[in-house]
């Protein structure tokens, strides 16, 4: 039986290196459980090894990873020039299953009050439990709903 989703995932972890390495076939595993394609379990779990390869460079253990240390590593690929859709999305996918694990220390529960982040959290609620959508595709999303929220919130202030 020659399984392509295995091989892509093999050949990731071969290369990968740092604190991360031992994630990546249970991360592989999430994301497939989430319907994503092989191509794009691969690619992002590629983007899992290269993270884990810089902070291995730096001398960094898992427990450093987070949001700030995710944004470092993104500067640092785009300013080599390394800028591909969906990276962010990925860490902040990567940082969610390693907090569900307990690898990395949780966020404290961050809620904005305002009418536009009651608006936004409710969309997202329908969205999950009307909708079906992921917690991936929401993360997508959410922040775009916000903008819009808050443009139009914007637009009517200024027009009276």
């Amino acid at each position: 039986m020659n399984d392509p989703d295995i091989g892509a995932k093999t050949a990731v972890q071969l290369y990968c290196v740092g604190p991360l390495a031992s994630h990546i076939d249970a991360f592989a595993a999430r994301l497939g459980g989430e319907g994503y394609t092989s191509k794009t379990v691969h690619d992002k779990c590629e983007l899992v090894a290269k993270l884990s390869a810089w902070l291995h460079r730096r001398d960094l253990s898992q427990d450093a990873l987070d949001e700030g240390q995710l944004n470092h590593f993104h500067t640092d690929r785009r300013r080599q020039g390394h800028v591909r859709r969906g990276e962010v999305a990925t860490g902040r996918q990567l940082l969610r299953f390693l907090r569900d694990l307990g690898c990395i220390q949780a966020l404290p529960p961050r809620t904005d009050p305002t009418p536009v982040g009651n608006l936004t959290r409710d969309f997202g609620r329908h969205l999950s439990s009307e909708r079906g959508l992921s917690q991936a595709t929401l993360d997508n999303y959410l922040p775009i709903v916000r903008r819009f929220l808050s443009s139009g919130l914007r637009a009517s202030r200024s027009s009276r």
